[in-house]
Protein backbone atom coordinates (compact mmCIF):
# COMPACT_ATOMS: atom_id res chain seq x y z
CA UNK A 1 0.00 0.00 0.00
CA UNK A 2 2.82 2.23 0.85
CA UNK A 3 4.91 1.49 -2.60
CA UNK A 4 1.37 2.41 -4.28
CA UNK A 5 0.92 5.48 -2.18
CA UNK A 6 4.72 6.46 -3.37
CA UNK A 7 4.19 5.97 -6.91
CA UNK A 8 0.47 8.09 -7.04
CA UNK A 9 2.74 10.87 -5.45
CA UNK A 10 5.40 10.91 -7.60
CA UNK A 11 6.08 12.58 -10.56
CA UNK A 12 6.29 10.20 -14.27
CA UNK A 13 9.67 9.76 -14.72
CA UNK A 14 11.21 10.99 -18.33
CA UNK A 15 13.24 9.12 -20.48
CA UNK A 16 16.80 10.93 -20.80
CA UNK A 17 16.63 13.08 -24.14
CA UNK A 18 13.14 14.04 -23.20
CA UNK A 19 14.41 14.58 -19.23
CA UNK A 20 17.26 16.62 -21.20
CA UNK A 21 15.02 18.53 -23.24
CA UNK A 22 12.37 19.57 -20.52
CA UNK A 23 15.40 20.61 -18.28
CA UNK A 24 16.49 22.83 -20.79
CA UNK A 25 13.65 23.97 -21.74
CA UNK A 26 13.13 24.83 -18.13
CA UNK A 27 16.51 26.55 -17.76
CA UNK A 28 15.39 28.44 -20.46
CA UNK A 29 12.11 30.00 -19.34
CA UNK A 30 13.48 30.33 -15.79
CA UNK A 31 16.95 32.66 -17.08
CA UNK A 32 13.87 34.67 -19.04
CA UNK A 33 11.51 35.36 -15.97
CA UNK A 34 15.09 36.70 -14.38
CA UNK A 35 15.85 38.59 -17.39
CA UNK A 36 12.44 40.12 -17.68
CA UNK A 37 12.45 41.13 -14.19
CA UNK A 38 15.50 43.21 -14.54
CA UNK A 39 14.48 44.57 -17.98
CA UNK A 40 10.59 45.41 -17.18
CA UNK A 41 12.52 47.58 -13.21
CA UNK A 42 14.87 49.23 -15.56
CA UNK A 43 11.82 50.27 -17.61
CA UNK A 44 9.17 51.11 -15.20
CA UNK A 45 11.99 53.46 -14.00
CA UNK A 46 12.84 54.89 -17.88
CA UNK A 47 9.46 55.26 -18.76
CA UNK A 48 10.61 58.35 -20.66
CA UNK A 49 13.16 56.42 -22.94
CA UNK A 50 10.64 53.77 -23.28
CA UNK A 51 8.19 56.03 -24.39
CA UNK A 52 10.19 57.52 -26.66
CA UNK A 53 12.19 54.67 -28.23
CA UNK A 54 8.80 53.08 -29.07
CA UNK A 55 7.74 56.45 -30.85
CA UNK A 56 10.27 56.30 -32.90
CA UNK A 57 10.63 52.37 -33.78
CA UNK A 58 6.56 52.86 -35.10
CA UNK A 59 7.43 55.99 -36.92
CA UNK A 60 10.79 54.31 -38.70
CA UNK A 61 8.60 51.17 -39.64
CA UNK A 62 5.92 53.60 -41.17
CA UNK A 63 8.92 54.86 -43.39
CA UNK A 64 9.96 51.30 -44.32
CA UNK A 65 6.80 50.97 -45.46
CA UNK A 66 7.36 52.70 -48.54
CA UNK A 67 9.98 50.12 -49.54
CA UNK A 68 7.42 47.65 -49.28
CA UNK A 69 5.95 46.58 -52.82
CA UNK A 70 2.54 47.16 -53.04
CA UNK A 71 -0.30 44.86 -54.94
CA UNK A 72 -3.52 43.90 -55.18
CA UNK A 73 -3.24 39.73 -54.81
CA UNK A 74 0.19 37.96 -54.63
CA UNK A 75 0.90 36.21 -57.91
CA UNK A 76 0.12 31.79 -57.74
CA UNK A 77 2.05 29.20 -59.50
CA UNK A 78 -0.93 27.15 -60.50
CA UNK A 79 1.15 25.27 -63.44
CA UNK A 80 -0.69 26.68 -66.21
CA UNK A 81 0.25 29.21 -68.76
CA UNK A 82 -1.68 30.34 -71.75
CA UNK A 83 -0.12 31.98 -74.99
CA UNK A 84 -1.85 33.73 -77.79
CA UNK A 85 -0.19 34.54 -81.34
CA UNK A 86 -1.13 36.62 -83.95
CA UNK A 87 0.54 36.05 -87.48
CA UNK A 88 0.12 38.92 -90.71
CA UNK A 89 -3.11 39.25 -91.45
CA UNK A 90 -4.02 36.96 -94.59
CA UNK A 91 -1.13 34.15 -94.42
CA UNK A 92 -3.40 30.74 -95.28
CA UNK A 93 -4.14 28.19 -92.49
CA UNK A 94 -1.66 25.85 -94.13
CA UNK A 95 0.95 28.32 -92.86
CA UNK A 96 -0.15 29.53 -89.47
CA UNK A 97 -0.37 25.43 -88.60
CA UNK A 98 3.54 25.00 -89.76
CA UNK A 99 3.87 27.84 -87.27
CA UNK A 100 1.72 26.61 -85.06
CA UNK A 101 4.08 23.05 -84.88
CA UNK A 102 7.14 24.96 -84.41
CA UNK A 103 6.18 26.43 -81.20
CA UNK A 104 5.34 23.59 -80.13
CA UNK A 105 8.59 21.64 -80.77
CA UNK A 106 10.55 24.95 -78.98
CA UNK A 107 8.07 24.87 -75.77
CA UNK A 108 8.75 21.11 -75.62
CA UNK A 109 12.17 20.65 -76.13
CA UNK A 110 13.34 24.16 -74.04
CA UNK A 111 10.93 23.63 -71.35
CA UNK A 112 10.49 20.07 -69.73
CA UNK A 113 8.26 21.35 -67.22
CA UNK A 114 5.36 21.52 -69.61
CA UNK A 115 3.75 18.55 -69.67
CA UNK A 116 0.12 18.93 -72.27
CA UNK A 117 -0.16 21.35 -74.87
CA UNK A 118 -3.39 22.21 -76.14
CA UNK A 119 -3.26 24.15 -79.43
CA UNK A 120 -5.54 25.30 -81.63
CA UNK A 121 -4.38 27.09 -85.43
CA UNK A 122 -6.54 29.42 -87.42
CA UNK A 123 -10.26 29.89 -87.21
CA UNK A 124 -12.41 27.36 -85.20
CA UNK A 125 -14.87 25.13 -86.89
CA UNK A 126 -18.38 26.98 -86.23
CA UNK A 127 -20.11 24.02 -84.61
CA UNK A 128 -17.25 24.71 -81.96
CA UNK A 129 -18.54 26.29 -78.73
CA UNK A 130 -15.37 27.35 -77.39
CA UNK A 131 -14.95 29.62 -81.12
CA UNK A 132 -17.18 32.28 -78.75
CA UNK A 133 -14.29 32.53 -75.85
CA UNK A 134 -10.87 33.33 -77.90
CA UNK A 135 -9.84 35.23 -80.90
CA UNK A 136 -10.31 33.32 -83.96
CA UNK A 137 -8.93 33.19 -87.64
CA UNK A 138 -6.54 32.16 -90.16
CA UNK A 139 -3.44 33.94 -88.67
CA UNK A 140 -4.28 32.91 -84.56
CA UNK A 141 -3.01 30.47 -82.43
CA UNK A 142 -4.03 29.60 -79.23
CA UNK A 143 -1.57 27.44 -76.95
CA UNK A 144 -3.05 26.33 -73.76
CA UNK A 145 -0.02 24.71 -71.64
CA UNK A 146 0.04 22.35 -67.95
CA UNK A 147 2.74 22.03 -66.33
CA UNK A 148 3.89 19.49 -63.69
CA UNK A 149 3.30 20.52 -59.87
CA UNK A 150 4.91 23.44 -58.86
CA UNK A 151 6.92 21.66 -55.94
CA UNK A 152 8.23 19.05 -58.58
CA UNK A 153 10.27 22.31 -60.87
CA UNK A 154 12.97 25.00 -59.74
CA UNK A 155 11.42 27.43 -62.20
CA UNK A 156 7.93 29.27 -61.62
CA UNK A 157 5.20 30.04 -64.72
CA UNK A 158 6.34 33.40 -64.49
CA UNK A 159 10.43 32.44 -65.19
CA UNK A 160 8.92 30.39 -67.64
CA UNK A 161 7.00 32.87 -68.99
CA UNK A 162 9.62 35.44 -69.62
CA UNK A 163 11.99 33.05 -71.20
CA UNK A 164 9.04 32.06 -73.82
CA UNK A 165 8.22 35.67 -74.70
CA UNK A 166 11.86 35.37 -75.78
CA UNK A 167 11.90 32.11 -77.94
CA UNK A 168 8.95 33.88 -79.16
CA UNK A 169 10.15 37.34 -80.14
CA UNK A 170 12.61 35.32 -82.04
CA UNK A 171 10.28 33.59 -84.70
CA UNK A 172 9.93 36.14 -87.47
CA UNK A 173 6.57 35.50 -89.02
CA UNK A 174 4.88 36.32 -85.95
CA UNK A 175 3.72 39.90 -85.78
CA UNK A 176 2.90 39.79 -82.04
CA UNK A 177 2.26 37.77 -78.95
CA UNK A 178 0.52 37.57 -75.57
CA UNK A 179 1.89 34.83 -72.45
CA UNK A 180 -0.72 34.37 -69.81
CA UNK A 181 1.10 32.92 -66.74
CA UNK A 182 -1.52 31.46 -64.75
CA UNK A 183 -4.26 31.20 -67.58
CA UNK A 184 -7.08 34.12 -68.27
CA UNK A 185 -5.42 37.74 -67.61
CA UNK A 186 -7.83 39.55 -65.19
CA UNK A 187 -6.05 39.29 -61.62
CA UNK A 188 -8.36 36.77 -59.76
CA UNK A 189 -7.38 34.49 -57.02
CA UNK A 190 -5.37 32.18 -58.39
CA UNK A 191 -5.84 32.95 -62.02
CA UNK A 192 -2.93 34.80 -62.55
CA UNK A 193 -1.32 38.77 -62.57
CA UNK A 194 -2.40 41.38 -61.50
CA UNK A 195 -3.38 44.24 -64.72
CA UNK A 196 -2.85 47.89 -65.33
CA UNK A 197 -5.19 49.35 -67.97
CA UNK A 198 -4.47 52.85 -69.66
CA UNK A 199 -7.75 53.92 -71.33
CA UNK A 200 -7.21 56.42 -73.70
CA UNK A 201 -10.80 58.25 -74.57
CA UNK A 202 -11.48 60.97 -77.87
CA UNK A 203 -13.49 60.94 -81.10
CA UNK A 204 -10.78 60.63 -83.78
CA UNK A 205 -10.25 57.09 -84.08
CA UNK A 206 -6.80 57.68 -85.90
CA UNK A 207 -5.36 60.19 -82.89
CA UNK A 208 -5.83 57.59 -80.21
CA UNK A 209 -5.33 55.07 -82.11
CA UNK A 210 -1.68 56.46 -82.29
CA UNK A 211 -1.35 57.20 -79.10
CA UNK A 212 -2.02 53.81 -77.88
CA UNK A 213 0.53 52.40 -80.04
CA UNK A 214 2.73 55.13 -78.12
CA UNK A 215 1.71 53.73 -75.23
CA UNK A 216 1.58 50.28 -75.67
CA UNK A 217 5.23 50.69 -76.87
CA UNK A 218 6.49 52.62 -73.44
CA UNK A 219 4.48 50.18 -70.90
CA UNK A 220 6.79 47.15 -72.58
CA UNK A 221 10.19 49.21 -72.19
CA UNK A 222 8.79 49.58 -68.69
CA UNK A 223 10.31 46.80 -66.25
CA UNK A 224 7.55 45.02 -64.11
CA UNK A 225 5.27 44.95 -67.11
CA UNK A 226 4.66 42.57 -69.45
CA UNK A 227 2.99 42.25 -72.73
CA UNK A 228 1.06 45.15 -72.89
CA UNK A 229 -2.14 45.20 -75.26
CA UNK A 230 -4.09 47.16 -77.46
CA UNK A 231 -7.94 46.49 -77.04
CA UNK A 232 -9.10 47.78 -80.42
CA UNK A 233 -8.64 44.94 -83.17
CA UNK A 234 -6.91 45.63 -86.50
CA UNK A 235 -9.13 46.16 -89.73
CA UNK A 236 -9.64 42.01 -90.34
CA UNK A 237 -10.15 40.93 -93.90
CA UNK A 238 -13.49 39.99 -94.62
CA UNK A 239 -15.39 38.63 -97.97
CA UNK A 240 -18.60 40.06 -99.44
CA UNK A 241 -20.76 38.50 -102.13
CA UNK A 242 -21.75 40.60 -104.58
CA UNK A 243 -24.57 39.42 -107.06
CA UNK A 244 -25.54 41.37 -110.17
CA UNK A 245 -29.60 40.88 -110.67
CA UNK A 246 -29.98 41.21 -114.05
CA UNK A 247 -27.56 38.50 -114.67
CA UNK A 248 -29.61 35.84 -112.28
CA UNK A 249 -32.67 36.25 -113.62
CA UNK A 250 -31.48 35.71 -117.19
CA UNK A 251 -29.68 32.10 -115.71
CA UNK A 252 -33.67 31.54 -113.59
CA UNK A 253 -31.74 32.17 -110.14
CA UNK A 254 -32.39 34.06 -106.80
CA UNK A 255 -30.01 35.90 -103.88
CA UNK A 256 -31.61 32.85 -101.23
CA UNK A 257 -30.58 30.21 -104.04
CA UNK A 258 -26.91 31.55 -104.47
CA UNK A 259 -26.41 32.15 -101.25
CA UNK A 260 -27.46 28.73 -99.62
CA UNK A 261 -25.50 27.14 -102.18
CA UNK A 262 -22.65 29.18 -101.61
CA UNK A 263 -23.15 28.40 -97.75
CA UNK A 264 -23.28 24.38 -98.38
CA UNK A 265 -20.70 23.88 -100.05
CA UNK A 266 -18.27 26.11 -98.13
CA UNK A 267 -19.63 25.32 -94.71
CA UNK A 268 -21.19 21.99 -95.19
CA UNK A 269 -24.49 20.34 -95.41
CA UNK A 270 -26.05 18.05 -92.96
CA UNK A 271 -27.29 15.49 -95.31
CA UNK A 272 -28.05 12.44 -93.16
CA UNK A 273 -26.94 10.95 -89.43
CA UNK A 274 -24.81 8.51 -89.11
CA UNK A 275 -25.78 5.52 -85.92
CA UNK A 276 -23.52 3.61 -83.95
CA UNK A 277 -23.82 2.20 -80.28
CA UNK A 278 -27.10 4.52 -79.81
CA UNK A 279 -25.39 7.24 -80.76
CA UNK A 280 -25.43 9.81 -83.42
CA UNK A 281 -23.35 11.39 -85.76
CA UNK A 282 -24.09 14.18 -88.77
CA UNK A 283 -22.79 13.38 -91.75
CA UNK A 284 -22.05 16.75 -93.24
CA UNK A 285 -21.17 17.01 -97.11
CA UNK A 286 -19.44 19.87 -98.41
CA UNK A 287 -16.34 21.07 -101.34
CA UNK A 288 -12.89 19.38 -100.42
CA UNK A 289 -10.84 22.11 -99.18
CA UNK A 290 -8.45 22.93 -102.27
CA UNK A 291 -12.07 23.52 -104.23
CA UNK A 292 -12.62 26.24 -101.60
CA UNK A 293 -9.63 27.67 -100.21
CA UNK A 294 -9.16 30.64 -102.65
CA UNK A 295 -11.45 33.09 -104.33
CA UNK A 296 -10.86 32.21 -107.88
CA UNK A 297 -11.90 28.38 -106.24
CA UNK A 298 -15.09 30.42 -104.75
CA UNK A 299 -15.94 32.35 -107.88
CA UNK A 300 -15.89 28.62 -110.00
CA UNK A 301 -18.31 26.97 -107.68
CA UNK A 302 -21.35 25.55 -109.83
CA UNK A 303 -24.77 26.32 -108.19
CA UNK A 304 -27.82 24.64 -110.05
CA UNK A 305 -30.68 26.85 -111.30
CA UNK A 306 -34.82 25.42 -111.48
CA UNK A 307 -34.16 24.26 -115.03
CA UNK A 308 -31.29 21.77 -113.56
CA UNK A 309 -28.40 23.62 -115.21
CA UNK A 310 -25.30 24.63 -113.45
CA UNK A 311 -24.07 28.18 -113.20
CA UNK A 312 -20.73 29.11 -112.04
CA UNK A 313 -20.72 31.58 -109.42
CA UNK A 314 -18.80 34.39 -111.11
CA UNK A 315 -21.45 34.27 -114.24
CA UNK A 316 -23.83 36.46 -111.92
CA UNK A 317 -21.36 37.91 -109.64
CA UNK A 318 -17.93 37.82 -107.45
CA UNK A 319 -16.85 37.16 -103.72
CA UNK A 320 -14.91 40.84 -103.33
CA UNK A 321 -12.16 40.69 -100.68
CA UNK A 322 -12.03 44.07 -98.20
CA UNK A 323 -10.78 44.92 -94.62
CA UNK A 324 -13.95 45.45 -92.65
CA UNK A 325 -13.55 48.65 -90.02
CA UNK A 326 -11.93 48.34 -86.37
CA UNK A 327 -14.46 47.45 -83.73
CA UNK A 328 -14.98 50.94 -81.76
CA UNK A 329 -15.72 50.76 -77.47
CA UNK A 330 -17.39 52.92 -75.73
CA UNK A 331 -17.44 54.14 -72.29
CA UNK A 332 -19.69 56.70 -70.63
CA UNK A 333 -20.71 57.93 -74.62
CA UNK A 334 -16.92 58.70 -75.39
CA UNK A 335 -14.90 56.71 -78.01
CA UNK A 336 -12.26 54.90 -75.86
CA UNK A 337 -8.87 52.57 -76.50
CA UNK A 338 -7.26 50.38 -73.62
CA UNK A 339 -3.70 49.47 -73.85
CA UNK A 340 -3.60 46.66 -70.65
CA UNK A 341 -0.25 44.91 -69.61
CA UNK A 342 0.28 42.27 -66.78
CA UNK A 343 2.31 42.92 -63.54
CA UNK A 344 4.95 41.36 -62.19
CA UNK A 345 7.26 42.12 -59.32
CA UNK A 346 6.38 45.66 -59.58
CA UNK A 347 4.56 48.39 -57.64
CA UNK A 348 0.90 49.64 -58.46
CA UNK A 349 2.24 53.03 -57.66
CA UNK A 350 5.71 53.08 -59.35
CA UNK A 351 4.17 51.66 -62.49
CA UNK A 352 1.50 54.68 -62.27
CA UNK A 353 3.95 57.19 -61.76
CA UNK A 354 5.98 56.02 -64.67
CA UNK A 355 3.15 55.87 -66.92
CA UNK A 356 1.37 59.20 -66.17
CA UNK A 357 5.04 60.98 -67.14
CA UNK A 358 5.15 58.89 -70.09
CA UNK A 359 2.28 59.71 -71.31
CA UNK A 360 2.77 63.78 -70.43
CA UNK A 361 5.79 63.21 -72.57
CA UNK A 362 3.57 62.72 -75.96
CA UNK A 363 1.93 64.99 -78.35
CA UNK A 364 -1.83 64.86 -77.24
CA UNK A 365 -4.17 67.17 -79.13
CA UNK A 366 -7.05 68.88 -77.34
CA UNK A 367 -10.42 66.44 -76.75
CA UNK A 368 -7.77 63.62 -75.65
CA UNK A 369 -8.08 61.97 -72.30
CA UNK A 370 -6.40 59.53 -70.32
CA UNK A 371 -7.48 57.27 -68.00
CA UNK A 372 -5.26 54.89 -65.45
CA UNK A 373 -7.26 51.56 -64.04
CA UNK A 374 -7.16 47.60 -64.32
CA UNK A 375 -7.22 45.75 -61.20
CA UNK A 376 -5.49 48.91 -59.44
CA UNK A 377 -9.38 50.13 -59.40
CA UNK A 378 -10.33 47.16 -57.52
CA UNK A 379 -7.36 47.07 -55.29
CA UNK A 380 -8.47 50.32 -53.66
CA UNK A 381 -12.06 49.61 -53.25
CA UNK A 382 -10.39 46.00 -51.49
CA UNK A 383 -8.49 48.54 -49.70
CA UNK A 384 -11.12 50.80 -48.47
CA UNK A 385 -13.22 48.48 -47.12
CA UNK A 386 -10.22 47.11 -45.20
CA UNK A 387 -9.81 50.24 -43.62
CA UNK A 388 -13.37 50.27 -42.76
CA UNK A 389 -13.50 46.33 -41.23
CA UNK A 390 -10.29 47.79 -39.12
CA UNK A 391 -12.31 50.08 -38.00
CA UNK A 392 -14.69 48.37 -36.92
CA UNK A 393 -12.55 45.59 -35.40
CA UNK A 394 -10.70 47.84 -33.05
CA UNK A 395 -14.05 49.84 -31.80
CA UNK A 396 -15.83 46.27 -31.08
CA UNK A 397 -12.28 45.21 -29.53
CA UNK A 398 -12.45 48.26 -27.09
CA UNK A 399 -16.54 47.78 -26.05
CA UNK A 400 -15.62 43.92 -25.49
CA UNK A 401 -12.65 44.98 -22.95
CA UNK A 402 -14.57 47.89 -21.63
CA UNK A 403 -17.53 46.04 -20.80
CA UNK A 404 -15.43 42.98 -18.99
CA UNK A 405 -13.01 45.68 -17.37
CA UNK A 406 -15.78 47.55 -16.24
CA UNK A 407 -13.24 50.60 -17.04
CA UNK A 408 -12.26 53.25 -19.86
CA UNK A 409 -8.70 53.00 -18.81
CA UNK A 410 -7.58 49.56 -18.74
CA UNK A 411 -8.69 49.06 -22.46
CA UNK A 412 -6.84 51.71 -23.47
CA UNK A 413 -3.92 50.57 -22.52
CA UNK A 414 -3.97 47.52 -23.96
CA UNK A 415 -4.67 49.42 -27.69
CA UNK A 416 -1.76 50.89 -27.24
CA UNK A 417 0.26 47.79 -28.49
CA UNK A 418 -1.78 47.60 -31.79
CA UNK A 419 0.31 50.27 -33.43
CA UNK A 420 3.56 47.86 -32.94
CA UNK A 421 2.03 44.47 -34.40
CA UNK A 422 2.02 46.48 -37.52
CA UNK A 423 5.33 47.55 -37.28
CA UNK A 424 5.99 44.07 -37.11
CA UNK A 425 4.00 43.06 -40.22
CA UNK A 426 5.74 45.93 -42.06
CA UNK A 427 9.69 44.62 -41.10
CA UNK A 428 8.63 40.79 -42.01
CA UNK A 429 6.95 41.53 -45.25
CA UNK A 430 10.24 43.75 -45.68
CA UNK A 431 12.63 41.02 -44.95
CA UNK A 432 10.98 38.15 -46.17
CA UNK A 433 10.27 40.22 -49.90
CA UNK A 434 6.26 39.60 -49.80
CA UNK A 435 4.04 42.39 -51.01
CA UNK A 436 1.55 44.37 -48.72
CA UNK A 437 -1.40 42.98 -50.60
CA UNK A 438 -5.41 42.01 -50.08
CA UNK A 439 -4.30 38.53 -48.09
CA UNK A 440 -1.56 40.28 -45.55
CA UNK A 441 -3.88 42.93 -45.09
CA UNK A 442 -6.87 40.31 -43.81
CA UNK A 443 -3.59 38.87 -41.52
CA UNK A 444 -3.55 42.39 -40.21
CA UNK A 445 -6.52 42.43 -39.54
CA UNK A 446 -6.98 39.49 -37.24
CA UNK A 447 -4.12 40.52 -35.52
CA UNK A 448 -5.71 43.13 -33.45
CA UNK A 449 -8.13 40.16 -31.85
CA UNK A 450 -5.04 37.96 -31.41
CA UNK A 451 -2.65 40.68 -29.83
CA UNK A 452 -4.85 42.48 -27.31
CA UNK A 453 -4.96 38.82 -25.71
CA UNK A 454 -1.18 39.52 -24.15
CA UNK A 455 -2.50 42.57 -23.17
CA UNK A 456 -5.81 41.60 -21.32
CA UNK A 457 -3.23 39.02 -19.19
CA UNK A 458 -1.08 40.99 -18.43
CA UNK A 459 -3.15 43.83 -17.17
CA UNK A 460 -6.14 41.58 -15.31
CA UNK A 461 -3.20 40.45 -13.16
CA UNK A 462 -1.90 43.35 -12.48
CA UNK A 463 -5.09 44.41 -11.25
CA UNK A 464 -5.35 41.46 -9.06
CA UNK A 465 -2.17 42.70 -7.18
CA UNK A 466 -3.36 46.11 -7.21
CA UNK A 467 -6.36 44.63 -5.29
CA UNK A 468 -4.14 42.80 -3.00
CA UNK A 469 -2.54 45.91 -2.03
CA UNK A 470 1.12 45.99 -3.82
CA UNK A 471 2.77 49.03 -4.69
CA UNK A 472 2.53 49.82 -8.29
CA UNK A 473 5.77 49.58 -9.00
CA UNK A 474 6.18 46.24 -7.33
CA UNK A 475 2.41 44.88 -8.99
CA UNK A 476 3.67 45.48 -12.35
CA UNK A 477 6.62 44.04 -11.55
CA UNK A 478 5.38 40.66 -9.95
CA UNK A 479 2.92 40.39 -12.86
CA UNK A 480 4.94 40.89 -16.14
CA UNK A 481 7.32 37.92 -14.09
CA UNK A 482 3.88 35.80 -13.28
CA UNK A 483 2.33 36.23 -16.56
CA UNK A 484 5.32 36.35 -18.91
CA UNK A 485 4.90 32.18 -19.39
CA UNK A 486 1.44 32.45 -19.83
CA UNK A 487 2.01 35.27 -22.21
CA UNK A 488 4.19 33.40 -24.08
CA UNK A 489 2.48 30.48 -25.07
CA UNK A 490 -0.21 31.49 -26.38
CA UNK A 491 2.40 33.55 -28.54
CA UNK A 492 4.20 30.67 -29.48
CA UNK A 493 1.21 28.23 -29.93
CA UNK A 494 -0.12 30.77 -32.84
CA UNK A 495 3.10 31.20 -34.65
CA UNK A 496 3.87 27.31 -34.22
CA UNK A 497 -0.09 27.06 -36.30
CA UNK A 498 0.62 29.86 -39.09
CA UNK A 499 4.15 28.41 -39.66
CA UNK A 500 3.37 26.21 -42.50
CA UNK A 501 1.58 28.74 -43.65
CA UNK A 502 4.21 31.26 -43.75
CA UNK A 503 6.67 28.75 -45.04
CA UNK A 504 4.07 28.53 -48.09
CA UNK A 505 3.95 24.33 -48.19
CA UNK A 506 2.21 23.10 -50.97
CA UNK A 507 0.95 24.31 -54.79
CA UNK A 508 -1.30 27.36 -54.76
CA UNK A 509 0.18 28.21 -51.13
CA UNK A 510 1.59 31.73 -52.57
CA UNK A 511 -1.88 33.07 -52.27
CA UNK A 512 -1.88 32.74 -48.59
CA UNK A 513 1.56 32.96 -47.44
CA UNK A 514 1.53 36.53 -46.52
CA UNK A 515 -1.26 35.99 -44.20
CA UNK A 516 0.97 34.13 -42.36
CA UNK A 517 3.70 36.20 -42.74
CA UNK A 518 2.10 39.21 -41.36
CA UNK A 519 0.56 37.29 -38.39
CA UNK A 520 3.78 35.65 -37.15
CA UNK A 521 5.54 39.15 -37.64
CA UNK A 522 3.68 40.96 -36.12
CA UNK A 523 2.38 39.16 -33.02
CA UNK A 524 5.79 38.41 -32.38
CA UNK A 525 7.20 42.27 -32.33
CA UNK A 526 3.92 43.08 -30.27
CA UNK A 527 4.48 40.87 -27.82
CA UNK A 528 7.92 42.00 -27.25
CA UNK A 529 6.50 45.44 -27.05
CA UNK A 530 3.67 44.34 -24.82
CA UNK A 531 5.87 43.17 -21.99
CA UNK A 532 7.65 46.31 -21.99
CA UNK A 533 5.42 48.98 -23.02
CA UNK A 534 2.21 48.02 -21.52
CA UNK A 535 4.07 47.64 -17.54
CA UNK A 536 5.64 51.41 -18.22
CA UNK A 537 1.81 52.94 -19.90
CA UNK A 538 0.01 51.34 -16.40
CA UNK A 539 2.33 52.83 -14.18
CA UNK A 540 2.34 56.18 -16.09
CA UNK A 541 -1.53 56.06 -15.81
CA UNK A 542 -1.40 54.57 -12.23
CA UNK A 543 0.41 57.47 -11.14
CA UNK A 544 -1.64 59.66 -12.61
CA UNK A 545 -4.54 58.41 -10.74
CA UNK A 546 -2.55 58.19 -7.35
CA UNK A 547 -1.76 61.92 -8.06
CA UNK A 548 -5.50 62.97 -8.62
CA UNK A 549 -6.49 60.82 -5.42
CA UNK A 550 -4.07 62.63 -3.17
CA UNK A 551 -4.81 66.04 -4.18
CA UNK A 552 -8.67 64.93 -3.42
CA UNK A 553 -7.95 63.35 0.09
CA UNK A 554 -5.95 66.95 0.72
CA UNK A 555 -8.86 68.84 -0.67
CA UNK A 556 -10.71 67.25 1.51
CA UNK A 557 -8.83 67.43 4.50
CA UNK A 558 -8.53 71.42 3.92
CA UNK A 559 -11.88 71.52 4.25
CA UNK A 560 -12.29 69.94 7.48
Amino acid sequence: VLASQMMRTQPPRKSGIIKIIFDGIEKFLNGLDNVYEKTLSVAVRKKGLVIGGSVALFVSSILLLQLVRVEFFPPADNSRIEASIELPLGVNLDKTKEIARKVEIIFQKKYPEVEVISTSAGTADQSNIFAAFSANGSNIINLSMRLSSSNQRNRNIYEIGDLMRLDLAEIPEIESFRVDPGGSRGGGMGSGQSTVEVVISGYDLDVTARLADEMAKVMNGIEGLRDAEISRDKSNIEYQLVLDREKMAVHGLNTATVANALRNRINGLTAAQYREDGDEYDIIVRYDERFRESLESVNNILIPNSQGQFIRLREVGQVKEYYSPPSIERENRQRIIKVTAAILDASFTDVVKELETAYNKLDVPPGIGMDIGGTIEDQQESFADILLLFTLVVILVYIVMASQFESLRAPFIIMFTLPFAFTGVFISLFITGHSLNLISLIGSVMLVGIVVKNGIVLVDYTNLMRDRGLPLVEAVIVSGKSRLRPVLMTTLTTILGMLPMALGLGEGSEIWQPMGVSIIGGLTFSTLITLILIPVIYTMAGAKRMRKEQERILHLAEEV
